[in-house]
């Protein structure tokens, strides 16, 4: 799993930019890429900001004001604060093999290439040992993206990307949508990145549906941890003693602002969202072809 021991000072340096020959408005089109030998990186698991400083190191700068954006990143990271065990939560379906998450890229050198492919798999397997013999194959496939290499980190957007992040303990991943997206990749050296882009309103209200389902859940099996005193105080609007999905979605709007205006008609869109993760060198069960 990605521990939170990654100093913020990697953030920093995960935050500048690393990726410049293209427009920001991504108007230029993707390079296209038709050589390359194909690298896996195995996750471990996701790095969820704890603070708004951690948040705006780990976002992307969707708005073009000089500093990340990380509303959604910052609202997950609030369950954190309340006591919700989203790190175990990390480290029980990754340890188990019941998410896999693979970095698979497509680049002629890790150090320095200008046209690369990237694209993010999921799946299910064997418990990982991340010693660089898990072996990933192309199973789902969540997103795929396209960019450049410089100084041995891989900068990419140009397309969309499904981000699965299990927030509780024994319950699947909730599957976050992102449109925009955009992907930070160290390819030589120890590997680490984040990944980020918009969630639209749609997609959001579908996920906070379903994180106020697993709340209810997590709620109904624990009702003496920390996190369930907490969580009624707060979510319980007309307390009743009873926390519905409407309530967890309620509260969860009041505290998200709607961050990104993808279409420049001066109205936001949706509202950013960017996790770090941390991963280890995989093997290929067999060779891709994107």
């Amino acid at each position: 799993m990605a521990s939170r021991a990654l100093p913020l000072l990697s953030l920093a340096l995960l935050a500048t930019p690393l990726f410049a020959c293209t427009d920001e408005d991504g108007t230029t089109a993707p390079p296209e890429v038709k050589t390359g030998a194909y690298t896996a990186f195995l996750q471990r698991g996701w790095i969820i900001p704890t603070s708004s400083t951690e948040g705006r190191a780990l976002g992307f700068d969707l708005d073009h004001d000089g500093s990340g954006d990380n509303e959604v990143g910052g609202l997950i990271g609030g369950l954190a604060g309340l006591g919700l065990d989203v790190d175990d939560a990390n480290a029980a379906l990754v340890g188990s093999g019941d998410s896999i998450i693979a970095h698979v890229v497509r680049a002629d050198r890790r150090d320095d290439d200008d046209s690369v492919a990237w694209q993010l798999w999921n799946g299910t397997g064997t418990p990982p040992r991340f010693d660089g013999t898990d072996r990933v194959g192309p199973s789902a496939v969540d997103g795929a993206l396209w960019g450049a290499i410089t100084a041995g980190s891989l900068a990419a957007h140009w397309g969309d990307v499904v981000v699965r992040v299990p927030l509780f303990p024994g319950q699947p991943a909730v599957a976050l949508p992102l449109t925009d997206a955009q992907l930070e990749l160290v390819t030589d050296g120890p590997c680490r990145g984040r990944l980020g882009g918009t969630v639209l309103d749609l997609s959001l209200t579908i996920a906070l549906e379903e994180i106020g389902r697993q709340t209810i859940v997590h709620l109904q099996a624990h009702p003496e941890h920390p996190f369930t005193t907490a969580a009624v105080s707060i979510i319980d609007e007309n307390n009743d003693g009873t926390v519905t999905v409407a309530e967890v979605v309620s509260l969860a709007r009041a505290l998200l602002r709607a961050d990104v205006d993808l279409d420049g008609d001066g109205a936001a869109d949706g509202a950013s969202f960017a996790l770090g993760f941390e991963c280890a060198p995989a093997q290929l069960a067999s060779t891709p072809t994107f």
